[in-house]
């Protein structure tokens, strides 16, 4: 772990609706994390597109650690492979 991280809150995209399994693990993870870590992780949601706009969104943010991706690797895996 980088010395010193995380200084700030940290974002936890989420590439489904607030309510589902991917959503519920993802907000158990940041309670854990922001416990264990001592900052804040909150869970941002952006369904939509089998979880690939959340991905676009974490894939165009800043490569600093700060934006975190949780999604189903399923998708994840098969969605490219469509488009």
């Amino acid at each position: 772990m980088r010395q010193g991280y995380p200084n700030k809150l940290v974002k936890l995209i989420v590439g489904f609706p607030p309510g589902g399994g991917t959503d519920i693990i993802a907000r158990m993870i940041a309670q854990k994390l922001s416990e264990f870590l001592g900052q804040q992780f909150v869970v941002e949601n952006k369904p939509s597109g089998a979880g690939m706009i959340g991905a676009n969104a974490v894939a165009k943010s800043p490569a600093d650690g700060y934006t975190l991706l949780m999604v189903q690797v399923n998708s994840q895996a098969i969605a490219p492979a469509l488009a």
